[in-house]
């Protein structure tokens, strides 16, 4: 388990009801694999758990609205919080983010939006790792609160996991057919990497 000076990440310990949960669904479902959805922290935690605390025996695909994969550089201004500043350009959890994951068999949907006032710069909300199976999708026109709420991005959620499953069922590369999100303005990105196929069974489990 990645630690600090200190002990454990703050990551770490704050996902802990989210592992729990995860594992809950898994159980109450019989699925060996679950879709995550978090928004801004919630979604670089999920991520580390993931990424680097083998959470993607367990996360069939992490979607993350508003998170800042590379650091934003408004995190000091918002709070002295110790979680909060892992949202720092330079933080223990980015940095460990940065780390090669050649063994992440996750696949990471980041809707990130041009106008997200908290995400500085805009495109620190996409994911950009060459060992990760990723997809950026870009929202036009949707602040960074509404991406949690905002209907065609909860339909673009929607068909973006659909076509995960479809992809990991189907032939390498499916996975950079994502539809455009229904009502909004997008621009899909190419994947970081090439689709695997894996079969597996999913339950939707978003972050509360």
């Amino acid at each position: 388990m990645p630690s600090g000076p200190s002990g454990p990440s703050p990551s770490t310990w704050c996902f802990s009801p989210g592992i729990r949960q995860v594992e809950e669904v898994c159980a109450r479902t019989g699925h060996s694999q679950v879709d995550v959805i978090g928004h801004d922290l919630g979604g670089l935690i999920a991520r580390h758990y993931v990424q680097r605390l083998g959470g993607d025996t367990r996360a069939h695909t992490l979607v993350t609205l508003g998170t800042p994969h590379g650091g934003t550089r408004i995190a000091p201004l918002l709070s002295a919080h110790p979680l909060v500043r892992q949202m720092c350009p330079d933080s223990e959890v980015i940095t460990e983010l940065r780390q090669p994951a050649p063994d992440c068999h996750t696949r990471f949907i980041a809707f990130w939006s041009d106008v997200d006032q908290l995400m500085i710069p805009a495109v620190t909300a996409r994911i950009d790792h060459p060992d990760v199976i990723s997809q950026n999708i870009r929202v036009n026109g949707i602040g960074h609160l509404a991406l949690a709420v905002h209907s065609a991005v909860a339909t673009g959620i929607h068909e973006a996991l659909d076509t995960a499953d479809e992809a990991s069922a189907g032939a390498s590369g499916a996975f950079s057919k994502l539809p455009k999100p229904r009502n909004c303005r997008t621009s899909i990105e190419h994947p970081a990497k090439d689709a695997r196929t894996v079969s597996r069974k999913t339950a939707k489990c978003p972050l509360p």
